[in-house]
């Protein structure tokens, strides 16, 4: 009968202490930032001429002059107008996250017809573009450029 009792009392005592050795936890959780704000970036498309510049201002103004200026060169090139033509045409591009350019839309115009296709193939000629970032993750940006025709007959 005594073995019984110290049985018992040792069982109560393990059960028992069971609660004991589940303390609390002192660990500090950091907390993640699970708001996402998907309508900015963290870095602008980076042409290899602007990878120095350290301000996202300065980075957003180099890729704006950069672009502007390799699409107008492109454009030169291209067009042969019979007619004086004082406009702007926006056009929306595309940088994908692997900096590959793309025309989503053009706005419609009468004095090109084939102005589409004439961007769609000068914007394959435009290389090295690093893609914009979200937290260090390559990620897809659109742009809307002005494209100002001015010709003189």
């Amino acid at each position: 009968m005594n073995c019984k009792k110290i049985g018992l009392f040792l069982c109560f005592l393990v059960l028992g202490s069971c609660s004991y050795f589940n303390q609390p936890s002192t660990k500090i959780l950091l907390k993640k930032d699970t708001i996402i704000d998907f309508h900015t970036i963290d870095t602008y498309p980076i042409f290899p001429k602007c990878t120095e510049l350290l301000s996202k201002e300065e980075q957003k103004q180099c890729f704006h002059t950069e672009i502007t200026e390799k699409i107008r060169f492109l454009l030169q090139k291209s067009f042969k107008v019979k007619t004086t033509v004082n406009d702007t045409i926006f056009i929306q591009l595309t940088i994908n996250n692997k900096g590959i350019i793309q025309l989503k839309n053009t706005q419609k115009n009468n004095y090109i017809p084939q102005f589409d296709s004439i961007i769609k193939l000068q914007l394959k000629q435009l290389k090295n573009i690093q893609p914009a970032t979200k937290r260090g993750i390559p990620v897809t940006t659109e742009f809307t450029l002005p494209i100002i025709l001015n010709t003189e007959k």
